[in-house]
């Protein structure tokens, strides 16, 4: 999966972003396949140390393959709360629309300005998340590692490269 998004300031505590995400699939003998999503968010600011955010994902439902498998659907809205420097608590009610709705809480912890450190889980299914992320402005690089009761473990990188346009 690679992707591009853009997000702006709309007031002074109102955010709003778009993305654009291209998913790839390729399994040998049997071919490979390409689709494009859309995304959309927005974030408020509630206090100092409170926000709440809503995104929906691949609003476009796109579909892959040859029999145009269509790729999920998702509603999320969330809070967090920064209850002192460095450390964010956070809770997100997640809905893919095929399946039940999914309850996430993590902690995010900061030591410094460049590290950060995630752990969070999941009720349905019962799910476990790691991560760090090492940034270096511009560039953030971030590991994470998921578990899942079926699918068992999934390795996450990801590269962020942040454009401040203003």
């Amino acid at each position: 999966t690679a992707g591009l998004a853009v997000g702006a300031r709309l007031e002074r505590s109102w955010y709003a972003g778009i993305g654009v995400n291209y998913f790839s699939l390729a399994i040998p003998g049997y071919g490979s396949a390409g689709a494009v999503g859309i995304d959309a968010g927005m974030v408020l600011d509630i206090a100092d140390d409170v926000r709440a955010a809503f995104a929906a994902l691949n609003l476009n439902a796109p579909a892959i393959g040859r029999d145009s498998e269509r790729l999920p659907q998702v509603l999320s809205l969330g809070l967090c709360y920064q209850p002192m420097g460095g450390v964010t608590l956070a809770m997100d009610l997640v809905k893919d629309l095929r399946f039940a709705p999914d309850l996430l809480v993590g902690i995010e912890y900061a030591p410094v300005r460049m590290v950060r450190f995630l752990a969070g889980s999941g009720t349905d299914p019962s799910t476990f998340r790691a991560g760090l992320a090492v940034s270096y402005s511009p560039v953030e690089f971030g590991y994470a590692f998921s578990s899942h009761p079926d699918l068992g473990g999934t390795h996450r990188f990801s590269l962020v490269i942040s454009i401040d346009m203003l």
